[in-house]
């Protein structure tokens, strides 16, 4: 049985991630562990992804950027987003960067989300109000985005 010649196993690994990079956008940390399933050892992975990173085809920022926007886009809380991101082995403040630029005002996306969710009309009983509030929490918004999209009048965020 032939082994593959350092340079080879490189070039298997890169062509590997180049074909994951093709469908969408990965962690470092994450394509790491992809190509380590796949039977290629560290040295080999590292030199790969450094190699994809000068060609430019593997950056973290990008997919910061990208996963930030799809999530804000189906409507998750910034705590929930971060907790994706640090399972995919982003350095935090990477993530915090990422919050950042994406512009959003969280405050006013939960309360988009609980309007659509829930309806124009605010919770009329303390259960409905808390019932509403886990929901919110559980798309990972914290508790002053809770506390706003609960209290505020759709009408003064221009959601109706």
């Amino acid at each position: 049985m032939q082994t593959d010649q350092p340079e080879d196993s490189v070039s298997k690994a890169t062509a590997y991630a180049v074909r994951l990079l093709s469908r969408r956008e990965y962690a470092r940390a994450e394509l790491a562990q992809r190509l380590s399933r796949k039977g290629y050892g560290r040295d080999t992975t590292e030199t790969a992804l450094a190699r994809l990173e000068e060609l430019g085809y593997l950056c973290e920022e990008r997919f910061v950027e990208h996963f930030v926007r799809s999530r804000v886009d189906r409507g998750s809380g910034p705590m929930k987003i971060r907790a994706e991101l640090q399972q995919r082995g982003v350095d935090g403040s990477l993530i915090d960067h990422g919050l950042r630029e994406a512009g959003c005002d969280f405050s006013h996306l939960a309360a988009d989300v609980r309007r659509r969710k829930f309806g124009d009309e605010r919770p009329a009983t303390l259960e409905e109000k808390a019932r509403q509030a886990r929901f919110l929490a559980q798309r990972g918004f914290a508790a002053d985005h809770v506390r706003t999209a609960l209290d505020v009048d759709p009408a003064e965020l221009g959601l109706e």
